[in-house]
């Protein structure tokens, strides 16, 4: 039971909860400013978190190969 001198905590967002609009607005106004999330027909949708390190890793690698693949690499005369 909750009485009137203990403040009621607001639950955070998560993903996949059915709220109304009102509900919604009123626990993404607690959010912090980097968490993002959309209410779509009813529905909370939230991005995954990415790591930074994991996250670049195959871009990184692929454009690694590409410039040794421009500068004609002799250890690699097929790149792609």
């Amino acid at each position: 039971m909750v009485t009137p001198s203990q403040p009621r905590l607001i639950p955070p967002l998560e993903n996949g909860d059915r709220l109304t609009r009102y509900e919604f607005e009123r626990r993404y106004a607690t959010m912090p400013q980097n968490k993002k999330a959309e209410l779509i027909e009813g529905v909370v949708y939230m991005a995954a978190a990415l790591r930074f390190r994991s996250h670049g890793e195959p871009i990184r690698d692929k454009l690694r190969k590409s410039e040794i693949c421009q500068k004609g690499n002799k250890k690699m005369p097929n790149c792609f």
